[in-house]
């Protein structure tokens, strides 16, 4: 039996996380665990939670995003962190990369 990827999602936005929950859960080799709400949240719950995924809304409240990625990588530098965000300008998707992150995902973006 094959581990399913551990997930947390971080978003501010309620309706969010809970969307996007189903849309990972159906598929066999990953699973939402928790959710964060604030970077500050999603950061505590890095430092005690065993995470395999973790998926970062850009804009939250609270920290910056940049912050939070940093502090994300100083904690658990082996930790995939995908970025997910409204914003479809690519300056965003380079400066989040060379930052850390190991994907970009338009909220555009189609479920399948």
């Amino acid at each position: 039996m094959t581990h399913a990827a551990k997930i947390i999602i971080a978003d501010d936005h309620a309706v969010v996380r809970t969307g996007f929950q189903p849309i990972l859960d159906d598929l066999e080799d990953l699973s939402v665990v928790d959710e964060a709400h604030s970077g500050r949240e999603l950061i505590e719950k890095i430092q005690t939670g065993s995470y395999d995924l973790v998926i970062l809304d850009i804009l939250m409240p609270g920290k910056d995003t940049m912050d939070v990625l940093r502090g994300i990588k100083v904690l658990r530098a082996d930790l995939p962190v995908v970025i997910f965000s409204m914003n479809p300008d690519e300056i965003y998707a380079v400066r989040m990369l060379a930052n850390g992150a190991s994907a970009y995902v338009n909220k555009e973006t189609r479920p399948a």
